[in-house]
């Protein structure tokens, strides 16, 4: 996974980049919006954050109502 590799490296844009392409490739899990969400508040994208956390909470309550 190279968004974790990016993380290791301290390179917190490049590993928003690298996730966001999973997500768009069609794996968005609720796991990989949560990560990104993280990465977006720490790089101070508080609304996008938001986003995710609300996005990954949506893909939970459809695999389990």
């Amino acid at each position: 996974k190279m968004y974790e590799v990016n993380l290791a490296l301290g390179d917190k844009q490049k590993a928003l980049s690298n996730i966001t392409m999973i997500i768009e490739m069609g794996n968005g899990t609720p796991e990989f919006y949560e990560i990104r969400a993280q990465l977006y508040k720490e790089v101070g994208y508080d609304f996008k954050a938001e986003e995710d956390i609300a996005s990954a909470k949506r893909l939970k309550e459809m695999v389990s109502p």
